[in-house]
């Protein structure tokens, strides 16, 4: 995104509902915080303090996050691996992969799967490196590892894998069990309903979204 003629990074994650700028954590939320460019259009954006860390990137630092609204207004193509957001036009993306089942809720997308046969309901998250199972114990093998989550705190998950069905296609992809994830079960009291974890990137290579026509694919990995 390009913010007074400079180009700037934003972390694209998913489970946020609305792009915003990172504030100093003091400043808490601002309604307007700046102007940016993605493309063609000029978004005015609110901005956001007190937020966990995020990386920086070949030593620049990262100035906001992308959330799903910019998969909203118009049929929206991302490709991983090569890091591309695009908007392709028509229907570009609609033979993309597999179609999953899913509901669009207070702005994110939770979609139906199912984690060694159990029937689950995920956030689509592109923030997280890896899908994560809450409310469940580790399994044998499964490693502990900690983790910072949105908002900085740590929590303690165990890292192994599972068998990942989406759809009619089944195979294993890593997992994050975890008996309690606070931000996930805080999101889940927002949204209503269950939610059992996080869809996260190790899970697919492309995620295509039309919410004109109530489609939302992945190609997996």
């Amino acid at each position: 995104m390009l913010r007074d003629g400079r180009a700037e990074l934003f972390h694209l994650d998913t489970a946020s509902y609305v792009t915003v700028l990172l504030v100093p954590s003091a400043t808490g939320w601002v309604e307007h915080a700046g102007t940016v460019v993605l493309g063609e259009r000029e978004l005015s954006l609110p901005g956001i303090g007190g937020l966990g860390s995020i990386a920086d990137l070949n030593g620049r630092s990262v100035t906001g996050m992308a959330g799903f609204d910019l998969f909203l207004g118009a049929p929206t193509l991302l490709d991983v691996e090569a890091g591309l957001l695009s908007w392709p036009g028509g229907h570009g993306g609609a033979d993309l992969g597999i179609a999953l089942d899913h509901e669009i809720v207070g702005g994110v997308a939770l979609v139906s799967a199912r984690f060694d046969g159990v029937d689950v309901r995920l956030v689509l998250d592109t923030g997280a490196a890896h899908s994560l199972w809450v409310g469940v114990r580790p399994s044998p093998g499964d490693v502990p590892i900690t983790v910072e989550d949105a908002l900085g705190q740590s929590v303690t998950v165990y890292q192994g894998s599972v068998q990942l069905a989406l759809a009619d296609s089944l195979g294993a992809v890593t997992l994050l069990r975890a008996p309690t994830f606070p931000i996930v079960e805080e999101l889940q009291r927002r949204l209503g309903g269950r939610v059992d974890g996080l869809l996260g990137l190790s899970a697919f290579r492309a995620l295509y979204v039309d919410r004109g026509a109530g489609e939302l694919r992945v190609l997996r990995r």
